[in-house]
């Protein structure tokens, strides 16, 4: 298959803004990397640094259902790093306004549809905005949050696989899923409707880049150009290669 539309998602492990806008080499993400070995292809990146799970999953449907109005199934291949189930974001008809960027966010509020009305608020548990406090003070569980990432999974798989486009999921780090929770009658039943098969063979990227690509003197937490383009090379496109996506 060759591949004419890539979108993918994430957090900041697989943002392209800063590469793609601003010509940052240092940021240059497995996305990229990525796309430079599909020739032709049209790159829509969904990712920001940040963004929780469920602001993924809508980010990436919402570009899906616009490319699906002007473009084939076949074409299209969608890659997903998944991010800490602990991140969350909560929507408002008038967007808050932030004097201040206290907690070195890409955008917040931020939107999902082109050009629409309101705003998603992004809440990180370190983070110390006004609205950020009350909810993993008052509203945040493990269990609920291993439910709502799950949830996530499950619906962007099945939309994926009601359209008959190609897709691969991973997560960024050890932070997505939570083992303690799987045996959860909450939890399990939603564990399992997941496709584990179109899961990149790993347990996470940061973890694979630490253990098969390690820089010495290096002790950084997001992975390094080099390790992105490694992980790309090594993990991504032989995966793809055995399904026949590329």
């Amino acid at each position: 298959m060759k591949t004419k539309i890539l979108v993918t998602g994430g957090c900041s492990f697989s943002e392209c803004i800063n590469y793609d806008v601003h010509g940052n080499n240092d940021n240059k993400t497995w996305p990229i990397y990525l796309r430079e070995l599909l020739p032709g292809a049209e790159h829509y990146s969904e990712a920001m640094g940040s963004q929780g799970n469920g602001l993924i999953v809508r980010r990436v449907q919402y570009r899906l259902h616009e490319l699906l109005k002007t473009h084939q199934p076949e074409d299209i291949l969608v890659g997903i790093m998944w991010t800490g189930r602990d991140r969350f974001e909560f929507y408002f008809e008038q967007p808050i306004q932030f004097t201040t960027n206290i907690d070195g966010w890409i955008e917040n509020p931020t939107r999902v549809a082109d050009d629409a009305p309101g705003g998603w608020v992004i809440l990180n548990p370190h983070w110390k905005h006004d609205h950020n406090a009350a909810w993993y003070r008052h509203y945040y569980n493990e269990v609920a949050s291993q439910i709502y990432t799950l949830e996530h999974v499950v619906a962007l798989q099945n939309y994926l696989k009601l359209n008959n486009i190609d897709y691969f999921m991973t997560t960024n780090y050890t932070t997505t899923f939570s083992p303690q929770t799987k045996n959860n009658k909450n939890v399990s039943w939603l564990w399992e409707q997941v496709d584990w098969t179109k899961f990149l063979p790993i347990d996470n990227e940061h973890d694979w880049v630490k253990a098969n690509c390690p820089i010495t003197g290096v002790n950084n937490f997001h992975p390094r150009p080099e390790q992105h383009e490694q992980f790309v090379n090594q993990i991504i496109m032989p995966w793809l290669a055995e399904r026949n996506y590329v």
